[in-house]
C-alpha cells in the first residue's frame, strides 16, 4: 500500500492506495476541497445507527446498471418539483392502501390507450363530473342505473333508441 502526501503549490493532496494492483484509491484533496473514493470492486458502507448525507447543493447518483433501494418505510419530499422518467416501462406494486393527495389540480396525458381494472368498486365524487368522448361512450353492465335527486335530461342531436323486453316510464 502507498501513501502519497503533496502539499506544495496549487495540487495539495492526500493519496492512499494499493501500489500494485490500484484496487482502490482515496485522496484528500484541500485545494479541490475534494474527498474521492474510487474501487475496481464493490464499495460498501456499514453503520450500527445512522448515514447521514447532507449538501448544500445537490447529490447526484447514477449506475450502469441498477439503482436498489429498501427500507421500512420510506419518505420523498421535495420543495418545488418531483420528476420521474422511465424510457420503456413503469411498475409499482402496492399490497395494501394507495393515497394521493393533490393540493390543485391533476393531469394525466395517455399517447395511446388507458386500462383499469377494479376487482370491487370504483366510486368518483365530485362537485361536476363531464365525460366526453370523440366517437363512442359505451357503458356495459349487468345492471345499470342513473339517479338524479333533482332533474335529468336526456338530448340526443338525432335519435334515441330504447330497447328492453319490457320498457317502462313513469
Amino acid at each position: 500500500h502507498t501513501i502519497e502526501i503533496h502539499d506544495e503549490g496549487n495540487d495539495g493532496y492526500i493519496r492512499i492506495y494499493d501500489n500494485e494492483k490500484e484496487n482502490y484509491i482515496l485522496t484528500f484533496s484541500t485545494d479541490e476541497k475534494l474527498i474521492k473514493l474510487e474501487s475496481t470492486g464493490n464499495i460498501e458502507l456499514y453503520a450500527k445507527n445512522d448515514i447521514i448525507i447532507n449538501t448544500k447543493h445537490k447529490i447526484s447518483d447514477s449506475a450502469g446498471h441498477d439503482i436498489s433501494l429498501a427500507a421500512h418505510d420510506m419518505k420523498r419530499d421535495a420543495d418545488n418539483d418531483i420528476t420521474e422518467h422511465a424510457g420503456r416501462h413503469r411498475s409499482s406494486a402496492i399490497d395494501v392502501n394507495d393515497e394521493l393527495a393533490i393540493g390543485e389540480n391533476q393531469f394525466i396525458n395517455i399517447g395511446d390507450n388507458k386500462d383499469e381494472q377494479i376487482a370491487h368498486k370504483l366510486q368518483v365524487s365530485a362537485e361536476n363530473i363531464r365525460i366526453e368522448a370523440d366517437e363512442k361512450l359505451l357503458e356495459y353492465s349487468t345492471v345499470h342505473q342513473q339517479k338524479a335527486s333533482g332533474s335529468m335530461n336526456i338530448n340526443a342531436a338525432n335519435e334515441i333508441d330504447i330497447a328492453a323486453s319490457n320498457v317502462k316510464v313513469n
